[in-house]
């Protein structure tokens, strides 16, 4: 073999070898980068702590969706927005059904924990609220404050001396949820509600569910609830119940000068007159309040009054008394003892209980119109048009007061106080006037004030 021979066979095996190394790299560049593209497509299981939060059919599509959500909301907000977790990714479990990631920009806003800087409120070393900026969680304490002070100064009169949050409250910039960030009217309810807790109630004599749910503010239901003890309605004195009622995160206490009037009640003075009868009582000075002016110095939590004291006391002016003049001139003693008949008819209710009630009289049917007669002689004590249950109605004092007559639901009075009637005069008509299912005469006895059976004045009946 000649040299040129040998020297081109040597200059083709370099070729060679040079060529498959060149397909051997290609290969192993293109087999990457399928084996990197097959791991970064298919369905993945985005894990944040061990929360699946989502299945998507594409990685990179998710994480682009993501880094968009996040530059959006930063733009909205003005602000740096970041993930609250660390996101991992995990083949998904087969079967399960991946979700478009081009499809999931919406529901990332609720379904990744985002976080951004904000301002929570600290009651005691304890972030309760979170607002977005400084000033609108300062607005949000305010607002507790103005709506506290807005009730203490509803009552004309008041002056608020002082009105502090017992609990210390300071203002921190922090990492927080997205989720938990406030408007300042809304730090303000939860700052008023705070969180739930749970008091002992002794039931007492006369009290019900209803009543108890009523004075504590607590719907019958939620006391349910918190009571599965109870059965039906039935409550017993001494039980105890559970009260879940809310703990605010503040205390505001305050204090206040209230300045009021009160009324200072007049005293009655009851004179006699021998002149007059009985039957007639007269104001001959009309009574009068005086007033007193007091000041007062009161306590709150919470807008309760924990405690009161007496300022001063100014008397602004004094009561007058009431003075009324009493009749006790004596009925003369007219009366025979032996009484006839107010008028003709059946009996239709006697003297008695009568639903459970006591029945001073009995009544006696009779058409309307028809004359009543005094029972014996007597004077007339009382005449009115218009006297309770006993509509027009005529009483008649016998002598001194130790026998009256009764004489109730007339149509029609023909005597007057005062008058002086004989027995067997007619007085008035019957009628259906006051409480009355029909006409018919109410009479009544009554001996020295007390109701007695009518009858026992008939003996022959």
């Amino acid at each position: 073999m000649s040299l040129r021979t040998s020297l081109d066979r040597l200059r083709r095996s370099k070729t060679l070898q040079r060529r498959t190394i060149f397909l051997a790299l290609v290969f192993v560049l293109v087999f990457g980068y399928s084996v990197s593209s097959m791991r970064k497509a298919g369905a993945w299981s985005v894990v944040i702590g061990e929360q699946v939060v989502a299945t998507v059919d594409n990685r990179p599509q998710f994480e682009q969706q993501m880094q968009a959500l996040l530059q959006d909301l930063e733009a909205e907000l003005g602000r740096p927005v970041q993930l609250g977790g660390q996101i991992t990714f995990r083949r998904a479990v087969a079967g399960v059904t991946a979700v478009a990631a081009t499809d999931l920009a919406e529901e990332l806003r609720e379904k990744l924990p985002l976080v951004t800087t904000a301002t929570s409120i600290v009651v005691e070393g304890q972030p309760v609220a979170a607002c977005d900026t400084r000033a609108e969680a300062e607005h949000a304490v305010a607002l507790v404050m103005e709506r506290h002070q807005a009730q203490l100064v509803k009552r004309s009169g008041v002056e608020v001396l002082n009105c502090e949050f017992r609990e210390e409250i300071s203002f921190e910039e922090c990492e927080v949820p997205l989720s938990e960030i406030r408007e300042p009217s809304e730090a303000a309810l939860i700052l008023e509600r705070g969180s739930d807790k749970v008091v002992e109630h002794k039931v007492q004599k006369g009290e019900s569910l209803w009543a108890i749910a009523s004075k504590t503010s607590i719907s019958v239901t939620d006391l349910r609830l918190a009571n599965p003890q109870i059965k039906g309605d039935l409550i017993r004195v001494g039980d105890t119940l559970n009260l879940v009622v809310p703990d605010p995160y503040l205390t505001l206490v305050s204090k206040e000068v209230y300045t009021y009037r009160q009324a200072i009640g007049f005293t009655t003075q009851l004179q006699t007159d021998s002149s007059r009868w009985p039957w007639e009582r007269v104001i001959t000075q009309a009574g009068r309040n005086g007033q007193k002016e007091i000041v007062v110095e009161i306590s709150r939590v919470n807008g309760e009054e924990v405690s009161r004291k007496l300022l001063s006391e100014t008397l602004l002016s004094n009561p007058v008394t009431q003075i009324v003049v009493q009749g006790t001139k004596v009925v003369p003693d007219r009366g025979t003892g032996r009484l006839v008949w107010p008028v003709v008819g059946k009996i239709t209710s006697p003297f008695g209980m009568r639903n459970r009630v006591l029945h001073t009289g009995i009544d006696i049917a009779a058409p309307t119109g028809t004359p009543v007669l005094a029972a014996d002689n007597g004077m007339v004590s009382i005449s009115q048009s218009s006297l309770g249950g006993y509509g027009q109605v005529i009483f008649i004092d016998h002598g001194g007061g130790s026998l009256i007559t009764v004489y109730a639901h007339l149509s029609k009075r023909l005597v007057s106080v005062g008058t002086v009637v004989e027995k067997g005069q007619v007085i008035g008509h019957v009628g259906s006037t006051g409480r009355s299912t029909g006409p018919h005469l109410h009479f009544e006895t009554r001996v020295n004030g007390t109701p007695v059976n009518p009858l026992q004045f008939y003996p022959s009946t």
